[in-house]
């Protein structure tokens, strides 16, 4: 896996993370607390396949589940 970070003036910041596939994860983490999450498939580089927009809160949700933690929904019954 390669991970690549680039600071986007006036934005935040951006990482793409090439998996071994080929995949492309890039996630653009905004100074206002949203971030975009898209995926592109191997080979397109022009237009992601799916593209999410998540608030800060969904991002450390999404994040926790990633890392093997139980979702905070699922804790509180939701």
């Amino acid at each position: 896996m390669k991970v690549e970070e680039v600071v986007l003036p006036g934005v935040g910041r951006k990482y793409t993370i090439t998996v071994k596939s080929g995949d492309r994860i890039v996630i653009v983490v905004h100074s206002s607390g949203k971030r975009e999450l898209q995926y592109f498939e191997a080979g397109e580089e022009d237009e992601p396949t799916v593209a999410l927009d998540l608030t800060d809160e969904e991002a450390r949700e999404l994040g926790a589940i990633l890392a093997g933690e139980p979702a905070a929904s699922v804790l509180a019954g939701i």
